[in-house]
């Protein structure tokens, strides 16, 4: 959410006043608006890989009241690591770029299409797709 706040910003538009999240005083609607259209393309991607190559096990989850499951402590060391790893080393392909791109960089690439969209400067918002 932090990376998507700071894209937002760096655009210069509000992370507090998005469209899909119910507006709430200190809930940066926009910013989980953002993080919603990346969801696909980064955080499912990266969780299926971690489970399809048994990096993340059973053992890594907790339910403590019926009908939850969180990952325990080292679970969620895992999920971080393995997060700051991919968004440090792999590249992705952007349409916006002639070459390929940190995946750190992609909230921003999105930030700036949305502001371009907004300020009407470009016709529609294209969504980032992995392909």
């Amino acid at each position: 959410m932090q990376e998507c706040i700071s894209a937002l910003e760096t655009v210069g538009l509000d992370p507090q006043v998005g469209y899909l999240h119910t507006l709430r005083p200190g809930r940066p609607a926009l910013a989980l608006d953002s993080m919603e259209a990346l969801c696909p393309a980064f955080a499912d991607r990266l969780a299926l890989r971690l489970i399809d190559q048994n990096i993340i096990r059973p053992e890594h989850f907790e339910s403590p009241q019926p009908n939850t499951m969180y990952l325990n402590e080292e679970g969620r060391r895992i999920v971080l690591k393995a997060y700051e790893l991919r968004r440090q080393r792999e590249t992705v392909q952007h349409p916006d770029a002639s070459e390929p791109v940190p995946w750190r960089l992609v909230p921003c690439l999105q930030a700036r299409r949305l502001a371009q969209v907004l300020r009407g400067d470009a016709p529609r918002y294209e969504p980032f797709l992995i392909r």
